[in-house]
């Protein structure tokens, strides 16, 4: 009987160490508060244990790589809840589907992107995308939030071509 308890005992340690990771936080800071993206190796660099984002993730991808170098995917942030700064995707054309954000519930807004010489104060920027066909990804999203100069923190989707009915979203700055 002493064999089979302690074999219980030692299964039951390990459940309890394994829901114990799920649920801790584990809190990610980039050195300059911004984790600057443009290759498939950048994110694969990146620590995926990650579910809150002490800072912003920006990701502008490089075009002139080859393909077998450009971002395609983002399951790197699988565990993501939070950002605590801003999200942004641009240029990314081999990127495919916003898949790797899919926990993502929350952009805090804490730091917004703005536009160099022009619209200020985005907590999420997602523009000129090729071929991200739905924003299926952000599915967890319930909040984003932030205080610009202009009020509260703005959300710009734009020029991503295989987005269906983005031409019935106006625009609301």
């Amino acid at each position: 009987m002493g064999g089979r308890s302690g074999v219980l005992l030692a299964a039951f340690g390990i459940c309890i160490l394994l829901m114990a990771k799920q649920v801790r936080a584990s809190v990610c800071t980039p050195s300059s508060g911004i984790y600057h993206l443009s290759s498939q190796q950048d994110l694969d660099e990146l620590w995926s244990d990650c579910t809150v984002i002490n800072g912003s993730i920006d990701m502008e991808c490089d075009t002139s790589l080859p393909a077998n170098e450009r971002i395609r995917e983002l399951e790197v942030f699988s565990l993501v809840q939070e950002v605590r700064g801003y999200l942004r995707i641009r240029k990314c054309d081999d990127l495919g589907s916003l898949e790797g954000l899919q926990r993502l519930e929350r952009i805090a807004g804490f730091k917004l992107y703005n536009e160099p010489g022009a619209r200020q104060g985005f907590a999420m920027y997602i523009e000129n995308n090729a071929i991200i066909g739905d924003l299926a990804g952000l599915r967890s999203l319930k909040q984003i939030q932030g205080q610009g100069k202009r009020g509260a923190a703005r959300v710009s989707i734009k020029t991503n071509d295989n987005l269906c009915y983005m031409d019935l979203v106006g625009p609301h700055e």
